[in-house]
């Protein structure tokens, strides 16, 4: 699935430059682990995730860089390893890394939720499988 972006379609964005006169609109950024526009995103050029190199607003990021990542009694993370907030997690099949179900939905849609927390498949997180993250990088 597509992540969900804030901006208007490319049909959209084609009718727009035509009313425009031809002036191309460009789709701004959202940060992946909050979801924050570009206004208050506060986004420089290149600001990555240390981690999955995808787009993250610098609060995100400062916040991200001082997050300690601890494990449960299960050796399992007990924070998000985009947003690095606790919540709904769910954990990678072949890893101790976990996502939050706001972070998996935010940028993939609820069908990725839905299908990564259905009973009997096998999960494996955005860091063992990073294909999904390509179009947010």
């Amino acid at each position: 699935p597509r992540a969900k972006t804030w901006w208007a379609p490319e049909e959209k964005l084609e009718k727009l430059a035509a009313l425009l006169g031809g002036r191309q609109m460009i789709p701004m950024p959202t940060c992946t682990a909050c979801g924050a526009g570009p206004k208050k995103a506060l986004f420089e050029a290149g600001r990555k995730h240390p981690l999955l190199r995808v787009r993250v607003c610098r609060p995100c990021a400062a916040r991200y860089k001082d997050q300690g990542f601890t494990l449960d009694e299960e050796g399992k993370e007990e924070f998000c390893r985009l947003c690095g907030d606790g919540g709904n997690l769910i954990c990678c099949d072949h890893c101790p890394k976990t996502f939050c179900q706001g972070c998996i939905t935010r940028n993939f849609g609820a069908r990725a939720w839905d299908a990564a927390t259905k009973d009997g498949v096998e999960w494996k997180c955005y860091i063992c499988d990073p294909a999904p993250l390509l179009p947010l990088q």
